[in-house]
Formats: C-alpha cells, sequence, structure tokens
C-alpha cells in the first residue's frame, strides 16, 4: 500500500486530511476488515461531501488510498483473495 503524495494531500481539504490521518492510523493497528470499511465508506465520510457524481468520488485520490488500504486489508486478513 503506498501512502498518497504530496501534490494529492495538498489537494484534500482539512477535513479530509485528518480523515486520511485517521484511517492510516486505523489500517497500521490492522482494523478489522468490515469494520475499516464502514468507517472509510460509510456515510459519516468526506468523501462524499465535495463530489457531484460517482465517477467524481471514484476518482477522489482519498477515496483511491483508502480503497487501497480496505483491500489491502482484507487481503491481509483472509477475506478477499489478492
Amino acid at each position: 500500500m503506498k501512502l498518497l503524495a504530496k501534490s494529492d494531500l495538498d489537494t484534500l481539504t482539512d477535513d479530509e486530511r485528518g480523515f486520511y490521518q485517521r484511517a492510516l492510523k486505523r489500517y497500521r493497528a490492522d482494523a478489522e476488515w468490515l469494520a475499516f470499511e464502514e468507517f472509510a465508506f460509510g456515510m459519516r465520510s468526506p468523501i462524499y461531501r465535495r463530489q457531484r457524481s460517482h465517477l467524481d468520488v471514484l476518482q477522489h485520490p482519498l477515496y483511491i488510498a483508502l480503497r487501497e488500504m480496505w483491500l489491502d486489508l482484507g487481503v491481509k486478513q483472509g477475506m478477499i483473495a489478492p
């Protein structure tokens, strides 16, 4: 799993950067896969706040980073195939 590049971090709002840091902390603590999914992609996630379409969400750097963390946790915990 790679971290967000500085250029991508600079495009995030303060709220999104804080959320990314909290997600990274949970990822590094090997959070339970489904709990991480709820945290990262639940309705309280800031990935939905500024976006106008589903495609905007899927292309947002925060969403991409969260998806990578989520998938990596799933593989590590045996919940999904590599």
